[in-house]
């Protein structure tokens, strides 16, 4: 699917528009608990001060719909007072940007929903410049952590010892069993029958053992270490700090650049809601909505700090 902006119609089933059939890396638990787990992380890059009726259960879900959706409606309502939801936005202004939105809700009285004009009768708080939100993120490395975890689960399993026995005839076969059985119950030593050691017709030993190479053939150390890797990656893309497992080694430039990379998508997200909420404020003047940034980019993984300043923009 090729990226635009928003200025189509098919922004509101965009996500829904390619899934590979092939590999089934979506429809799995392992997914679902992925990609739950990144959502969580994510919502940590920013905090929101917000309308005394928006604490609580409001809150967490203005943070579902902003980072599934990108985008809520925000408008005074009557009965509820100021309120925001999901909407459906339609219509074009001159640079290609919405211009209606319509919000539909069991709640309201009217079925059909409630239908407004942005700047007008409500406004939009929207997490990016083109509509979208975080969720492509989300679900493009919540997918790859699902498949590393099949491969790591496949390496831990392979990783058991087990012996592989040949037998040549049935009573060598059950003698052997029998041996395993009193081993495994703890005995310090089993005693077998000396004649069921030779083959009577061959005069040669009637067990043949599968020697395996565990130690040359184990990789879960090294799976381990990409799955870190592949979340450091997300946190990276969606604004935690991190430095790298040797960062003493790093130089100043390099550790500098890091973190620079580090808070790329964040800065964009953050001035996206800030300008929105600027807009939310001229119409309603007098609403208590604010973001902020909740990492200190600045002093790296260790100091995973909250701003001390005020939810305004940063210096």
């Amino acid at each position: 699917m090729d990226y635009v902006p928003l200025n189509y119609r098919q922004l509101n089933i965009a996500d829904n528009m390619f899934m590979p059939n092939t590999v089934k890396s979506y429809n799995n638990k392992t997914f679902q608990f992925w990609a739950r787990a990144l959502f969580q992380r994510a919502c940590s890059v920013f905090e929101f001060e917000v309308p005394d009726t928006w604490k609580g259960s409001p809150t967490d879900f203005l943070y579902w719909c902003l980072f599934r959706y990108g985008f809520v409606l925000v408008w005074n309502d009557p009965e509820f007072g100021y309120t925001f939801n999901p909407c459906t936005v339609s219509g074009y202004n001159v640079y290609y940007q919405p211009t209606h939105a319509l919000v539909s809700n069991p709640a309201f009285k009217r079925s059909k929903g409630k239908k407004f004009e942005l700047g007008k009768d409500a406004q939009a708080l929207k997490m990016s410049p083109d509509w979208f939100s975080c969720w492509d993120t989300i679900v493009f490395y919540a997918e790859k952590l699902s498949t590393i975890d099949i491969a790591i689960n496949t390496s831990l399993i392979n990783s058991k010892l087990s012996l592989i026995l040949g037998a040549s005839n049935k009573s060598g076969a059950e003698a052997i069993k029998k041996a395993l059985d009193r081993v495994n119950r703890g005995e310090p030593a089993v005693v077998v029958d000396k004649t069921i050691m030779n083959d009577d017709r061959t005069k040669e030993p009637p067990f043949t053992v599968w020697e395996q190479d565990i130690k040359g053939k184990y990789i879960s150390d090294l799976l381990l270490a990409d799955q870190a890797t592949i979340l450091k990656n997300f946190d990276s893309e969606i604004g935690i700090p991190s430095l790298d497992d040797k960062k003493e080694r790093l130089v100043t430039s390099e550790a500098e650049a890091k973190q620079t990379d580090c808070k790329a998508r964040a800065l964009v997200w953050f001035d996206t809601l800030v300008n929105s909420i600027d807009k939310i404020k001229e119409l309603y003047p007098d609403i208590k909505l604010n973001v902020r940034l909740r990492y200190d980019t600045e002093k790296g993984g260790d100091d995973l700090v909250v701003r001390e300043t005020d939810f305004n923009r940063p210096d």
